[in-house]
């Protein structure tokens, strides 16, 4: 068929489709080298490797901290209803209680003697009469304020102010906020001052110490400078070091568009660190590796140890938007090493078998290359965790703006096709995605395989001990069974116990995979807990035992209703 990329179209626009149509089709033909590889990262591979083997796998703890919170108020959890600067002394001073308005006195006493008419009276008699009122005046408000001051209202009790007294003592709020989410760790910095305060103090120590409790494998891969878009200046206003600017100088052969001002590039500037942004990425990313290796377990497709490293290595070839420095990422043996070749191929055969009916096919691996062709693996992810593509049109929409190129008549007309404008179809798989090229970005499905041919691997004569994999013990021919721990996900917007799900009902048989439900056809955590029979305690199995009566009668209801259906 013939597309657009095919024939002029002509330089005159009929319509706004056609026009937008042109003016990104004339924007990616003068798209140069440097402003495509700007779009993604732009690594120095000797400088993540070495980034990556510094890593500590314990956060320091800053002598300094604990000297400088030496007089903390870490012991004061109270504090005071009242105001420190109120006066202990409920009364004010006889001036200000008597004589603070003697004009309103003196007209609301001319006033009285006006309306009495006794303004003729003899001056002497009422210069009397108005001492008199005075001095009656006077002793009236004292007598109400000893009144008031012996009826006072009961003070307060003081409150809790258990934010401030934690953030006294910075290794111990750090310690708290390890066992928060990313998100309310962010909710907290921005309405408790008290926190917001203590984090600016240290915000990259802080951050990153978090990062090795909650995703120590991604904070260790993705702490290089490299994703710098995730850095924030430096709160507390420390200037950057010679090691630092070092850490942030180019490379030879990396890319480098110099309208970009680059971070870290002058010593006694303001320094950039990594904030709560790159935080929520980096658990954000942990969490999504973990369950799309969880979702292939629990459907017997299960991957060996160090899967996880391995994807998220992957992650960062597809962060890339230029094919030269996805193949310079991977043609590092020190980055990228020959067993982690080997898991992302059979990654990729796993995808396929998952998308893939043994019997109703549809025998084809279109949509695991149109996942692996996305930015990143979050659209994988949403896929196979049911947040986005579950409908047949989400996934036409997303391979028109992949490789489906409209055709000459589709782009005079000028009309979406299936909801997708004519300027975004098929641009999703060139270099530079919507600002790139018409060169084709090689995905990671072929990028891994041409490496693997580099290095003399020889991945295909392994294709078939991978289909297998995890699902055969090669030495026994037993079928083999996930465990609990590859099966587990947890997703923070459901429920922390899923009651609608009847199979969690038995929480000795069924419990802990998390709080996301298992679909039919799945395998379960009474499955993995049944392959290790003679260890289980005796009320486990007697609640497994329970559990196969109640499936087993469920099963005949169902035979018996497809035989009075027939």
């Amino acid at each position: 068929m013939d597309t657009a990329e095919d024939h002029d179209t002509g330089q005159v626009p009929v319509n706004e489709g056609h026009r937008r149509f042109l003016a990104a089709r004339a924007a990616r033909e003068s798209a140069t080298t440097e402003q495509i590889e700007a779009q993604g990262i732009q690594p120095d591979v000797n400088q993540m490797v070495n980034h990556m083997n510094s890593w500590q796998s314990s956060p320091r703890v800053s002598k300094k901290v604990r000297a400088s919170k030496a007089e903390s108020t870490a012991r004061r959890i109270y504090k005071p209803a009242v105001d420190a600067t109120t006066p202990d002394d409920p009364f004010h001073s006889e001036d200000e209680l008597l004589d603070e308005d003697p004009e309103g006195f003196a007209q609301q006493w001319e006033g009285m003697l006006a309306e009495e008419g006794l303004q003729d009276l003899n001056p002497f008699l009422l210069s009397q009469f108005r001492q008199i009122a005075r001095q009656r005046l006077r002793s009236l408000k004292k007598a109400t304020a000893r009144w008031d001051a012996a009826n006072e209202a009961p003070q307060p009790k003081p409150a809790i102010d258990l934010i401030a007294s934690l953030c006294s003592c910075p290794e111990l709020i750090n310690h708290v906020c390890n066992f928060l989410r990313p998100v309310d760790i962010v909710t907290l910095y921005s309405v408790a001052k008290d926190f917001h305060n203590a984090l600016n103090e240290y915000m990259q120590s802080t951050v990153m110490g978090w990062a090795r409790e909650m995703a120590p494998r991604a904070a260790r891969i993705y702490s290089s400078p490299v994703y710098h878009r995730w850095f924030i200046c430096d709160p507390a206003g420390r200037r950057l070091t010679r090691d630092d600017v070092d850490m942030a100088q180019l490379k030879p052969g990396q890319a480098d568009d110099r309208q970009i001002q680059h971070i870290n590039s002058r010593v006694g500037a303001a320094r950039y660190v990594p904030g709560l942004t790159w935080l929520q990425t980096v658990v954000n990313r942990e969490i999504r590796v973990r369950d799309i290796i969880a979702t292939l377990a629990r459907h017997g497709h299960r991957l060996p140890k160090g899967a996880d490293v391995a994807l998220q290595k992957l992650w960062v070839v597809m962060d890339a938007s230029a094919s030269i420095i996805r193949m310079t990422l991977l043609a590092s043996e020190e980055f990228f090493t020959d067993d982690e070749l080997y898991i992302c191929q059979m990654f990729f055969i796993k995808l396929c078998l998952l998308f893939n009916d043994p019997v109703f096919g549809p025998q084809s691996s279109t949509l695991a290359k149109l996942m692996l062709g996305q930015k990143g693996l979050s659209p994988l992810w949403a896929l196979l965790r049911r947040k986005k593509y579950t409908t047949s049109l989400e996934i036409r929409q997303l391979k028109l703006r992949y490789d489906v190129p409209p055709d000459p008549e589709q782009v005079i007309d000028g009309t979406p096709v299936l909801g997708v404008e004519i300027d975004e179809m098929g641009i999703g798989h060139f270099e530079g995605w919507e600002h790139g090229n018409f060169h084709h970005l090689l995905r990671p499905d072929e990028l891994i395989s041409q490496e693997a041919l580099r290095r003399g691997l020889r991945l295909d004569k392994a294709f078939l001990m991978m289909q297998i994999y995890g699902h055969v013990d090669t030495t026994t021919g037993n079928p083999m069974v996930p465990t609990v721990d590859e099966m587990y996900m947890s997703d923070d917007d459901q429920d922390p116990m899923q009651s609608s799900w009847t199979t969690l009902h038995r929480e000795l048989a069924n419990g802990g995979c998390g709080n996301v439900p298992f679909e039919p056809k799945m395998w379960k955590p009474k499955h993995a807990r049944k392959a290790d029979w003679k260890n289980l305690p005796d009320e486990v199995k007697k609640e497994i035992i329970e559990d196969d009566k109640i499936e087993m009668r469920q099963v005949e209801n169902v035979k018996k209703a497809q035989a009075q259906f027939q």
